[in-house]
């Protein structure tokens, strides 16, 4: 075997190694949009949804973005085994995503927005369904203003869609319910550490700084004294300093102590991080809470239609009659 083909099969190796298991990698998402979603919808009601077991049903469209002579876009299947996922990540929430309309899924000509939908939110917002959850679906992402790499997709809080790359797609990936998250007002769970990651030599060990570098985002300790007003404001999520980013794996072996010299514990596999590779990923049951007083709230009444699609399953086996 020459060496042009052995790095041809590392690289292959490793690229699928990589991508074995859903990953996050980085969301386009940023301080600034998280701060926006939650001005422009994140009202909440506050209901009380212990024991509650009644299925939220959740219309979504897909508007399928390809070049203007109509190539390079996604094909269905890897639409219906995303959606599939998606409800396979939402499932123990008693949370269910359904195609809006059966599968009438929009079909987008438009190489600017194929190939840079950041720039052409305007321009996607005039072809949004006013009565479902919009999910374009392009080649590229563009410009994510959260740092370097490959953004995998984004939150629109002015335009109150999601966008996602069509490589993201597949039944292995992730994304789609990381950034319906935020679309339901989720924070990350390292919120304020998106544009400066942890870095030790950078910013101490142990970190005593009351807020996250470059921002007036309050630190949250691990004694969870300020829970509720630092960093996603969700108490059953611990601190995370944006730890993920520079991980490969889900194992976050680092001792990383806090200004009371605990040590920082990250939930790895939350939906809401930046660590890949996790076998699973989940939320937690305030990270739902605040997911569905998001869904009861007035900003989002357009989902709420009372629609119940239909469920049923195919039989193990089929016999034609026609």
């Amino acid at each position: 075997m020459n060496i042009l083909i052995k790095n041809i099969f590392l690289y292959l190796f490793l690229a699928f190694s990589f991508n074995i298991y859903g990953q996050h990698d980085r969301c386009g998402t940023s301080i600034a949009d998280q701060q926006k979603m939650e001005k422009l919808h994140g009202e909440h009601e506050n209901i009380n949804w212990t024991g509650r077991t009644d299925k939220i049903y959740i219309p979504i469209r897909f508007q399928l973005i390809g070049n203007n002579d109509g190539s390079g876009r996604v094909v269905y299947s890897a639409i219906l085994k995303n959606l599939a996922r998606l409800n396979r990540d939402y499932a123990k929430w008693d949370i269910v995503f359904y195609m809006k309309d059966s599968i009438n899924i929009k079909l987008l000509n438009h190489t600017p927005s194929f190939s840079n939908p950041r720039s052409s939110e305007a321009y996607l917002s005039t072809f949004k369904d006013l009565n479902a959850l919009n999910i374009f679906v392009s080649d590229n992402i563009g410009d994510s203003g959260v740092g370097n790499g490959i953004v995998l997709g984004y939150y629109s809080p002015d335009y109150d869609f999601v966008v996602a790359r069509a490589q993201e797609l597949i039944d292995s990936s992730s994304t789609l319910s990381h950034e319906i998250g935020h679309f339901f007002s989720l924070r990350h769970t390292f919120y304020g550490w998106e544009e400066f990651p942890y870095n030790e030599s950078t910013h101490g060990n142990p970190y005593t700084k009351s807020t996250a570098p470059g921002t007036n985002i309050l630190t949250e300790w691990v004694d969870r004294s300020n829970c509720n007003i630092a960093a996603d404001q969700i108490c059953d999520t611990p601190p995370d300093f944006n730890f993920g980013i520079t991980q490969s794996t889900c194992n976050f072996g680092k001792i990383i102590l806090d200004k009371n010299l605990d040590t920082i514990k990250p939930m790895a596999n939350n939906q809401m991080s930046y660590f890949t590779n996790c076998q699973h990923y989940l939320f937690t049951e305030n990270q739902i809470t605040k997911f569905k007083n998001n869904y009861a709230g007035g900003s989002r009444s357009f989902l709420r239609k009372g629609f119940v699609p239909n469920a049923d399953t195919l039989p193990p086996i089929s016999i034609p009659i026609s």
